[in-house]
């Protein structure tokens, strides 16, 4: 990271910008390689600000329009990437790893800490705030993910009833993790972590949900997740990642940062009788049966041996 061209007249207009203008100043200074590299609307994003916002700001530091500042980064960017650039013979590289590999973990380490740092932004805390707010008030909470998004759904499952507040993974031999829809309240949550590509039948799930009354909340990469409609709250969280792999960290962050404000909120509460995670059978495990309020069976569980 460079130093700031305009680092002093930002710190000097601080205290007098409104809050908007400030939150896009206090993302200039932290971000300054972002400034240089980045377009406007993707820096507005981040910041959490509307396109217009750092068009203001500009206009405030005495430029016509952002993009001059981004020019003005770019050309400091270029002057000081000649100035410091290594020779070969200094550069240093893990032993076993060839300069291309290291180059693809330090944008990983890049991408990660981005990630990390948008979860300060106001428009992240605002949906953080309606997903926990949704998921917070419910009498059941369920759980939903599949395939690549399934290891993010057990792991925010896991942290929940560990912190004392049960809920329902919706997975099971067979797909039998559905038939605890057979008990569903509208009093009751469903929280859906859901990312590009999106699988059909988890759509349908979120759906049937939504239209017998249950409050939906989805964790997604994407604005327009085709469970938006269905969706009371959704977080959206996107990832610049310039890896060839499918990451999961998004997802998990985002799973990990609402169980973390649902249990900060809520505080240690007794566990519901009905919290149970559903999970593969292992081994030494014994089949145990739950009932509805008619004596029904509905649902087959699997709980270790303690």
């Amino acid at each position: 990271m460079f130093e700031a061209p305009l680092r002093p007249q930002i710190e000097a207009l601080l205290e007098g910008l409104p809050a908007r203008l400030k939150w896009a100043a206090h993302w200039m200074l932290k971000h300054p390689d972002d400034v240089a590299l980045l377009s406007m609307r993707e820096q507005a994003r981040r910041a959490g600000v509307a396109p217009v916002t750092m068009t203001r700001l500009a206009q405030r530091l005495g430029f016509p329009g952002y993009d001059d500042i981004r020019a003005l980064y770019s050309e400091h960017l270029r002057h000081v990437a000649v100035v410091t650039a290594p020779s070969p013979e200094v550069t240093a590289v893990a032993p076993g790893c060839v300069p291309d590999e290291m180059d693809s973990i330090r944008k990983f380490a890049s991408d990660t800490n981005l990630l990390v740092e948008s979860f300060l932004t106001p428009s992240i805390l605002r949906q953080l705030e309606r997903v926990s707010a949704v998921l917070r008030g419910s009498q059941n909470l369920y759980v939903l993910g599949q395939k690549w998004d399934y290891s993010a759904a057990l792991h925010f499952t896991q942290m929940i009833s560990a912190a004392g507040r049960g809920a329902f993974l919706l997975d099971g031999p067979g797909g039998t993790g559905i038939d605890a829809f057979r008990g569903l309240k509208k009093s009751d949550a469903l929280l859906v972590i859901s990312t590009k590509p999106f699988i059909s039948g988890v759509n349908r799930i979120a759906k049937h949900a939504a239209s017998h009354g249950c409050a939906v909340a989805t964790i997604t990469d994407c604005e327009a997740s085709p469970l938006s409609q269905v969706s009371k709250a959704a977080l959206v969280l996107q990832s610049a990642n310039r890896s060839a792999l499918r990451l999961g960290s998004p997802a998990f962050l985002a799973a990990e940062a609402v169980a973390i404000l649902m249990t900060a909120r809520q505080g240690r509460t007794r566990r519901s009788s009905r919290a149970t995670t559903v999970l593969s059978s292992p081994k030494g495990a014994h089949s145990s049966t739950m009932h509805d309020s008619n004596g029904q069976h509905w649902l087959r569980l699997w709980q270790a041996d303690s």
